[in-house]
């Protein structure tokens, strides 16, 4: 009986190490895994953020471009020999301000109307300046 303990101790204990090992192994084998996927997050993070900086610096450029394209044709206005000599500069509008909507014309109808409202009263007028 001693001896058949023993041999299921023996059995049980190579059992468990076999468990461990495969374990050890499985559990190795899923970090490998996990770093693999890390590295090769990281090396795509590094190329997306390169490639960030440099649209960011394509962009500023272009913004510098057109910076000095404004500039340059706003002095080419400035200096422009159709200007008078008593004309005034032309006025910037601040950044960020907008225009104003233009106001609509009248209908006809309504400019027609006062029109004629208007030649009523310079008739009267006229005719009491001339009494």
């Amino acid at each position: 009986m001693e001896a058949e303990a023993t041999d299921v101790e023996v059995q049980i204990r190579d059992a468990e190490r076999a468990a461990d090992s495969a374990y050890d192994a499985q559990a190795h084998a899923l970090r490998e895994e996990r770093d693999a996927a890390i590295t090769i997050s990281r090396k795509q993070m590094a190329e997306l953020e390169k490639r960030i900086r440099l649209t960011g610096q394509t962009c500023e450029t272009k913004i510098a471009e057109a910076r000095n394209t404004h500039d340059k044709q706003v002095r080419h206005i400035a200096t422009s020999p159709s200007r008078s000599a008593n004309a005034s500069p032309p006025r910037r509008r601040k950044p960020g301000s907008a225009r104003r909507p233009k106001a609509r014309p009248p209908e006809p109808r309504q400019t027609i109307e006062a029109m004629a409202a208007k030649v009523r009263n310079d008739s009267v007028e006229s005719e009491r300046l001339t009494r």
